[in-house]
């Protein structure tokens, strides 16, 4: 085609166009499950992190009422 109708002149979408990097089935699967694994032992970390600050918080809370109680 001339250079008026060349695609990488266009503004539009490409259309039918394959992705230049596109990655081995294999590869994308491995890739995933290391992800996943990643995020999982995120959110468990991130869930025992809360609930510790709980715990923390609640002990401060006692720990106040005590005080008040003693100063009367």
């Amino acid at each position: 085609p001339g250079w008026k109708n060349h695609p990488n002149f266009s503004w539009t979408a490409p259309q039918n166009q394959q992705k230049a990097h596109a990655m081995p089935p294999g590869f994308a699967s491995q890739g995933n499950s290391q992800l996943e694994s990643i995020l999982k032992n995120f959110m468990h970390e991130t869930q025992k992190f809360a609930v510790d600050s709980k715990n923390q918080i609640l002990a401060q809370g006692v720990s106040i009422k005590n005080l008040e109680n003693q100063v009367g």
